[in-house]
């Protein structure tokens, strides 16, 4: 394979010095470096000790000397390293070099950067030498001032005295001055696979590499650095170029384009368009060739500067096209596309069906069928499913197309909220055939989402992995970042928490600000917060992505946004209005069903009127659980709490066996609250127990709070000192915290839900009665005194034994009867039942009882801050509280 390095040429000049630090360098760190004179035999260096100390890593040799340089060695990084998808969209600056690095931690690949003189180097090598922990890299220039600071790992290697320099130019034939300047022009090496196809004679091959102006690497030829030295011509570019073109092989296809761009050949770069243009777009290859795509205005080229300007789906290329005078039908297809990636989805319909109708008058099948897809697929942006099926054309014979129509219009029926179970199903074993998925990622894709609509999360799943690489971790998911959204979508559903995280910081960088897919992924963060209770700031950037949201106005960003707003008002009892999203009734039907349930169930923790919405027969398990959870509250308020649990229940059994395991907790909770007000403690703990391990086996801090909060009420009389905690957890369990604010005597809002457990604990016996004896001014951990108990407990959960220490309780019980604060008379009266007070003989004793107690309460006595002395006696700092008698 190309870029692999090659087992070391013989003979070789022993340099056991060099060998021996190279080998030490890169034990101590991932990149080292050797600097010296062209022909100094730094790659024969190279080629000596690498392979020998990785013999089984994946090795790669890359010249940084051409245009593009650091996208090659992505490029080079991919195919070394068998990723088969490698997304260059939006891959500049800082997110093309966290993708370098990624690629090669991910399969711990060994990497030689010849030429490192090169300025996109430095950043390159210093990204590398900051983060790569597994992989390794090797920097090969001449001047060590053009590398960044690498302490200790970097060695001058000197010219061998008497080595041999490669023939002159003039000594080689025509023929193999064309091959050395070919070598140099593509800028990377050439597979000895394609020398026959080429018509590359063996002979030339020998004398080259004999005069040493080719270098074996792997099972491919570089040139030396005294070709890439010399810059000799190439005579005959469109002659290499469509000799290239007509290997079977993408990589040569790539090369073919790369090759005649660079030469200043348009109308030969367009002919391999042409031909292979679409093969490239499937191997994800054309967006490699956008920055040079970019550069050539051409007329013959604009069609394949708008597909790649389109694969990339960055907003500043696409709007960089303006469709040509005259325009051809495949130039106005391309414009279609354009149209809608920019979000003008009606002129993109018309364009389409209009030029669909062309096409079938003028009998061009495949144009007709392609212009018809391009306008159902703006139809499905528009929310208008139902006209998806008219606006597409006959797909003929071929096979593929039928699958891309046939996952559209399932696409389209969920989207309608009619799809059948059977089709899908049948479809989807199609496409996870052994090369289905791969062969046609567009219908894969598009099925996915439709199973993922449907409730079918193993085969939305599995498909989108075929998509994207399997594992999460895998380097192979700078793939399709839609594949990527969705699996973070299916991540949540399933209660894989985590990894949803990570594919969620992995499509950050793709993720340009103000676009789709960026307010896209910023309203699924937020989903996911709320779900694993990380809330630190929640509100700002949630009102952030809310308005970009509106700004957008998408109907299925807006369905999500609306869901996620419903959701964050029940969980924090935030008042005001929650309404419908203007478009959010085109968005597809599970989208628009999952924002009206979260309403529901918004509107029925506030005590108003359920409005459930009709569920169909079809609405996939998850909602049909979300909605029994929303009917199980409403049950609660109403004063049913067996009703409620019931319908908890039968949500919790149905989410459970479809896999739903977030609608499974929902649900669970739901039964919680029900037993808990129903007064049923044995069963309260079995279902929190529950809770507990399944929020646990999720990631879902929240739950697990909810859930310990649960199993401590089915135990008995709630202890203040875990009320104090569980108060303090508003960022990672609001409602609970709020639960256990009021609980301690603190004025919060309150849901009807909240009101009836905080009465039914009371009526229990549960509630440990606290009341607040000093307010502060804003909620803090606070701290107080339980007679009863005899217990004095602090902010942060402890306990202190008062049993033994009368004398610090009647204190503590006099401040607490006199509103917290009170003189030094009115203490020495209460607590040693003087019958008058006299400083002589009180004072010390008053001090003294204070001293003690304040190393009892405070954090530092020294500087006490919850029994603060006043000028005529003493107080409890905010935030002190009692049990009632």
């Amino acid at each position: 394979m190309p870029y692999r390095l090659a087992a070391p040429p013989e003979p070789w000049v022993d340099r056991p010095a060099d060998e021996a630090w190279l080998a030490e360098a890169l034990g101590r760190g991932p990149v080292a470096a050797l600097v010296g004179p062209r022909g100094a035999g730094k790659r024969a260096l190279a080629r000596r000790v690498l392979p020998a100390r990785y013999p089984d890593r994946p090795k790669v040799a890359v010249s940084l000397s051409g245009p593009d340089a650091t996208l090659v060695v992505l490029h080079a990084l991919a195919e070394a390293c068998g990723v088969a998808q490698v997304a260059w969209a939006d891959l500049q600056g800082d997110a093309l070099l966290a993708a370098i690095v990624d690629l090669a931690e991910e399969a711990e690949a060994v990497v030689v950067l010849e030429g490192a003189d090169a300025s996109d180097a430095r950043p390159l090598l210093a990204a590398v030498a900051r983060y790569a922990r597994r992989s390794r890299w090797l920097a090969l220039a001449e001047r060590p001032t053009a590398l960044p600071p690498l302490p200790g790992q970097v060695r001058r290697v000197e010219a061998l005295p008497g080595a041999m320099a490669p023939a002159p130019p003039d000594a080689l034939s025509p023929a193999q001055r064309e091959l050395v300047a070919l070598v140099r022009a593509l800028g990377r090496p050439l597979p000895a696979a394609w020398l026959a196809p080429l018509g590359v004679a063996d002979a030339d091959v020998a004398a080259l590499r004999e005069a040493g102006w080719w270098v074996r690497e792997a099972d491919a030829w570089a040139p030396s650095t005294r070709a890439e030295e010399e810059r000799l011509p190439l005579a005959e570019p469109e002659r290499w170029v469509d000799r290239l073109g007509a290997l079977d092989a993408p990589e040569a296809h790539h090369a073919a384009v790369a090759l005649a761009l660079g030469a200043r050949r348009p109308d030969a770069a367009a002919r391999v368009l042409e031909a292979r243009g679409s093969a490239l777009l499937h191997h994800r290859a054309l967006e490699a060739l956008w920055p040079s795509l970019a550069r050539r205005p051409e007329r013959c080229l604009w069609r394949w500067r708008a597909r790649a300007a389109l694969a990339l789906g960055d907003r500043e290329r696409l709007a960089q096209l303006a469709l040509p005078e005259a325009a051809t039908r495949e130039e106005r297809l391309a414009w279609a596309e354009v149209l809608r990636a920019r979000r003008a989805l009606e002129e993109a319909a018309s364009a389409a069906a209009a030029l669909g109708e062309e096409a079938v008058v003028a009998g061009e099948e495949a144009l007709a069928f392609e212009a018809g897809m391009v306008a159902g697929r703006a139809l499905l942006g528009l929310g208008r499913p139902a006209a998806v099926a008219g606006a597409l054309h006959p797909p003929g014979d071929d096979r593929g197309r039928a699958l891309r129509r046939d996952a559209l219009l399932q696409l389209a029926e969920v989207g309608r909220g009619v799809s059948a179970p059977e089709p899908l199903a049948a479809l989807a074993t199609e496409l996870l055939e052994e090369e289905g998925a791969a062969e046609v990622p567009e219908a894969a894709l598009d099925l996915a989402f439709a199973c993922y609509g449907a409730g079918r999360l193993e085969e939305a799943r599995r498909l989108t992995e075929r998509l994207t690489g399997g594992d999460a971790g895998s380097a192979a998911l700078f793939g399709a970042r839609r594949a990527v959204m969705l699996r973070v979508a299916l991540a949540v559903l399933e209660g894989r928490l985590e990894e949803a995280a990570r594919l969620l910081a992995r499509l950050k960088p793709y993720a340009t600000p103000g676009e789709a897919l960026d307010v896209w992924r910023r309203l699924a963060e937020a989903l996911l917060r709320t779900l694993s209770g990380d809330l630190a700031g929640m509100d700002a950037e949630l009102e952030a992505a809310l308005a970009e949201a509106r700004r957008l106005a998408a109907p299925e960003t807006s369905a999500l946004a609306g869901a996620i707003e419903a959701r964050w008002a029940a969980l924090t009892a935030k008042e005001g209005p929650v309404e419908a999203w203007p478009g959010e009734h085109r968005a597809r039907a599970d989208l628009q069903l999952f924002a009206l349930l979260e309403r529901a169930q918004l509107r029925a923790r506030r005590g108003e009127a359920l409005g459930m919405p009709k569920l169909d027969a079809r609405v996939h398990a998850g909602l049909r659980a979300l909605a029994a959870a929303a009917r199980g509250v409403a049950a609660l308020v109403a004063g049913d709490a067996r009703a409620a649990w019931r319908e908890a229940e039968a949500g919790f059994v149905e989410a459970d066996e479809a896999g739903h395991a977030v609608r499974a907790l929902e649900c669970l909770r739901v039964a919680c609250e029900a037993r808990l007000v129903a007064g049923e403690r044995g069963a309260l703990e079995r279902s929190a127990k529950a809770l507990e391990e399944r929020a646990e086996a999720v990631g879902s801090a929240r739950f697990v709070e909810e859930a310990r909060f649960f199993r401590a009420v089915a135990k008995g009389p709630l202890a203040p000192a875990s009320l104090e905690r569980w108060g303090a957890r508003e960022e990672v369990a609001p409602r609970l915290a709020r639960r256990a604010r009021a609980l301690l005597g603190v004025d919060v809002p309150m849901d009807a839900v909240d009101r009836a457990m905080h009465a039914a604990l009371e009526a229990q016996g549960v509630a440990p009665g606290v009341e607040t004896v000093r307010p502060a001014a804003a909620w803090v951990p606070g701290w107080g005194v339980d007679a009863l108990r005899r217990v004095l407990w602090l902010p942060d959960g402890s306990e202190v034994d008062l049993r033994r220490r009368g004398l610090a309780l009647r204190l503590l019980g006099a401040l607490a009867d006199r509103g917290g604060e009170a003189t030094k008379e009115e203490l020495v009266i209460a607590v040693w039942g003087e019958e008058e007070y006299h400083p002589i003989r009180h004072d010390n004793r008053l001090h003294s009882a204070v001293r003690k107690l304040r190393k009892l309460l405070e954090v530092d006595p020294a500087e006490p801050a919850r029994l603060v002395t006043t000028e005529e006696g003493y107080a409890l700092g905010p935030g002190a509280r009692r049990v009632r008698a």
